[in-house]
């Protein structure tokens, strides 16, 4: 499979003032969530704010790719937004039900930064409460 399948995982980083943008383009899946979780463990030492884990490349994620994400959010804890997933992905965080343990938020990260980044986490617990 070449390039042009938009099968392979491309991971984009960019500091964004005190956040920290990870975008996805591609399949996040068995093959490539080992490379996705280097990436975030790597990063995980240097984040001060918030990582916007930004999915609106992603064209699939199958259990093993959320599995990485959750994982870096085990660390990260509500450092951790995962960010404007397309319906397809969208699905398999439903049926995972991932966003009962991960942030997910619809917007995608260029949104969601607008906000300063300790706020996120505490407006969504005002939310939720």
């Amino acid at each position: 499979m070449g390039r042009g399948d938009r099968t392979e995982l491309i991971i984009s980083i960019r500091f964004d003032g005190l956040n920290t943008r990870v975008a996805l383009e591609g399949e996040l899946d068995l093959a490539s969530a080992p490379r996705l979780e280097r990436a975030l463990n790597e990063l995980t030492p240097a984040v001060n704010g918030h990582v916007l884990l930004d999915l609106e490349g992603l064209a699939f994620s199958d259990g093993a790719g959320l599995a990485a994400i959750e994982r870096a959010a085990q660390v990260l804890g509500d450092r951790l937004v995962v960010c404007g997933p397309r319906p397809r992905v969208r699905d398999i965080i439903s049926l995972t039900r991932f966003d009962e343990r991960v942030q997910v938020e619809e917007q995608g990260a260029q949104e969601v930064s607008d906000i300063p980044a300790g706020n996120v986490a505490y407006v969504r617990q005002l939310w939720e409460a």
